[in-house]
């Protein structure tokens, strides 16, 4: 039986500085991990960073299968595009292979469900122009 993929979340340990993390996931037997623009630290969207980032997780033989977060995705407008377009150069730089997209969820969100499925095709549609011109 092939298993799937198991990444690990910076959210399991926010406050451990990028080394400590990867370490940690090492302790554990896990070589790939998600990254979220909360590493202490780092800013992510500093391109002089994204070497750094890279060796670290090469030193330890991680890799990093996604970048946390396009949210709330299915909103999209021009401050969406503009951060799909950013988060696409991240994640090319840091050798990431994809960017999680996280959908609206909110009890208080006043949109109907046929509104929610219109806003998210048109997302969706917005995502694929933006990594065309990207």
């Amino acid at each position: 039986m092939t298993f799937p993929k198991f990444a690990l979340n910076r959210i399991v340990a926010p406050k451990l500085s990028l080394d400590e993390y990867l370490k940690l996931c090492i302790s554990l037997n896990i070589d790939a991990i998600e990254v979220r623009n909360d590493l202490q630290g780092i800013d992510i969207f500093d391109k002089s960073e994204h070497s750094f980032i890279v060796s670290k997780c090469q030193k330890h033989n991680i890799s990093i299968l996604t970048i946390n977060a396009l949210y709330p995705f299915d909103i999209w407008n021009t401050e969406r595009e503009q951060q799909v377009i950013k988060l696409a150069q991240v994640a090319t730089n840091i050798k990431a292979k994809a960017i999680v997209c996280c959908p609206l969820n909110d009890k208080a969100d006043p949109r109907t469900s046929q509104e929610r499925k219109q806003d998210l095709r048109k997302a969706l549609k917005g995502l694929k122009w933006s990594c065309r011109k990207y």
